[in-house]
């Protein structure tokens, strides 16, 4: 991390750590910690629930689902983190072991799927919680949101103002 005025700077942004809850999405965790993490969950979570109506029960559900999501992921990493390790064990050998190098990174592989699907299992149980009008109004806002950061918006305006003329 970069160091600027006798402080630490985001390594993403150049930013001084203390911005607000990671503004650039650059993980602040080092100047967060666990503690600015998880209030930044239960900010995003009280805005959700004012925004889309959520019961008290459905932001314990899904803050419960959040919680435990993270959780694993940081077991899951540590898991590959030490594969990793074990993998360029096996590959610095003089008479290197091709069986264990692929049962090694097939192992990785698996890990990192496992990943991936408890994040979309956990996504898939968290709309549970939702009623169908929260859900339709939850991926309305996420298609307006993917819309914007696509670029759409312009191009569309662009060819509707080329219509017009």
């Amino acid at each position: 991390m970069k160091t600027g005025m006798g402080g630490m700077t985001c390594p993403k942004c150049g930013v001084m750590m203390q911005h607000p809850s990671g503004g650039c999405g650059g993980g602040m965790q080092g100047g967060m910690g666990m503690m600015g993490m998880l209030m930044k969950l239960h900010w995003k979570l009280a805005m959700m629930g004012e925004r889309f109506g959520l019961s008290e029960d459905q932001k314990k559900a899904i803050h419960d689902k959040l919680v435990e999501m993270k959780k694993q992921g940081i077991r899951t990493k540590a898991d590959i983190a030490i594969d990793l390790i074990d993998l360029k064990g096996l590959t610095m050998r003089e008479d290197v072991n091709m069986a264990d190098v692929e049962a090694k990174i097939r192992e990785l592989a698996k890990l990192k799927g496992d990943l991936w699907l408890g994040r979309i299992k956990g996504m898939q149980e968290m709309k549970q919680v939702l009623t169908p009008e929260q859900r339709a109004n939850i991926k309305k806002m996420f298609m307006a949101k993917m819309h914007k950061m696509s670029g759409m918006e312009e191009e569309e305006g662009e060819e509707e103002g080329e219509e017009a003329e």
